[in-house]
């Protein structure tokens, strides 16, 4: 067991924002939650245990957020209170099943989606534990590797700030697809934002089905960054010391649109090459498609993941706007992603969201 401090969380914000493939949320919003909860606290202290360290008879409960993180954005309260209403309505569901919840784990990399676990495991004095959901960002509850992997969803848990709470039992535990369609309209009665929680596993099922060791990992590269933010250097060069990319388009931002749908951000980002070529993120809240005018050259379970030139933050695609330099990069997923079909073929009602219908480009 590890103890974790702002610091070390800060780090991990700005890893999971990159590492995130353009969704996740806001890194922003991700870093005013902590100011909060540092401000409200003093300082913060949190247990990150490996994922050995959860006991056989025990469980991880996966506690995140849902809704559009352009609504998020506007926010000015963000998830300070669904964090623990979330967590204290799986403690409950967990019973029923005689269950007993011992940690707790993100469902995907994002700042927001790091945030609210933290503030559970605060709030509920609850440690966390070391693995990730998905190793990257995702759109759906369907596209995670805990669904291709038959982690069973439910029961699960939505809720808002007032503790109004929605507890979701599928017919089949395992139907992400209609546990996504679920949640997502509950989502809309929550005004688009709301916590969410599910996927209660235990440490085999994690082992064998989840990123382990997406925290730490998300940290070190975190770190990295913010020492190029603060001390300069060549950020490509740096970070290709701690992890694997390849650069993907260096230009500025020529258009940038999006329009909220279902509680997702769909749209897409016009960038101009420093190459003189004119590039395209096709946007449904992830990265999802990564185009020039002539091929397509990335696409999901792969990430696009990009930090802003002149500030060197890390840009998921709420973070974009019209006139930003950006560095994109190419980021291979976890493996995992491609050791089942379903881990590519899945992405396809996505791809076809936002007009690509092709197969997989990986990386």
């Amino acid at each position: 067991m590890r103890t974790i401090n702002e610091h070390d969380i800060r780090a991990i914000l700005y890893g999971v924002s990159f590492l995130a493939g353009g969704g996740g949320g806001s890194l922003f919003d991700g870093l005013d939650m902590l100011d909060y909860n540092i401000k409200k606290r003093g300082s913060i202290q949190i247990q990150m245990m490996d994922i050995d360290e959860l006991r056989e008879d025990a469980y991880a409960v996966m506690i995140a957020g849902m809704g559009a993180p352009s609504v998020l954005k506007q926010k000015e309260e963000k998830f300070r209170y669904e964090a623990g209403y979330t967590y204290d309505g799986m403690v409950e569901a967990a019973k029923r099943q005689g269950k007993r919840i011992e940690a707790i784990y993100p469902i995907e990399y994002g700042s927001v989606n790091y945030m609210i676990p933290f503030i559970a495991a605060m709030e509920r004095n609850v440690p966390i534990v070391d693995v990730d959901g998905c190793g990257r960002a995702v759109p759906g509850l369907d596209t995670t590797l805990l669904n291709i992997n038959k982690i069973a969803f439910c029961p699960s848990v939505a809720c808002d700030d007032k503790e109004n709470m929605v507890h979701v039992y599928t017919k089949d535990p395992f139907d992400c697809v209609t546990a996504e369609k679920i949640c997502r309209n509950l989502c809309g009665g929550f005004d688009f934002v709301m916590g969410l929680g599910g996927w209660i596993a235990s440490a085999e099922e994690l082992k064998e089905k989840a990123a382990v060791g997406a925290i730490a990992y998300a940290e070190k590269v975190g770190k990295v960054i913010l020492q190029v933010k603060e001390r300069g250097g060549d950020i490509y060069e740096e970070l290709r010391k701690v992890m694997e990319l390849r650069p993907a388009v260096t230009g500025k931002v020529v258009k940038q649109e999006t329009v909220m749908s279902k509680a997702h951000d769909i749209g897409y980002s016009q960038i101009l090459g420093e190459d003189g070529k004119t590039y395209f993120v096709d946007i449904k809240n992830e990265s999802i498609v990564f185009r020039s005018e002539d091929e397509v050259l990335l696409t999901c379970p792969d990430m696009l993941c990009a930090v802003n030139l002149d500030t060197m933050d890390p840009t998921p695609n709420s973070d974009v706007n019209e006139g930003d330099r950006i560095a994109y990069f190419a980021v291979p997923a976890p493996r995992a992603w491609f050791n089942v079909p379903e881990g590519t073929t899945l992405w396809k009602p996505y791809f076809e969201a936002v007009g690509y219908h092709g197969d997989v480009v990986a990386y």
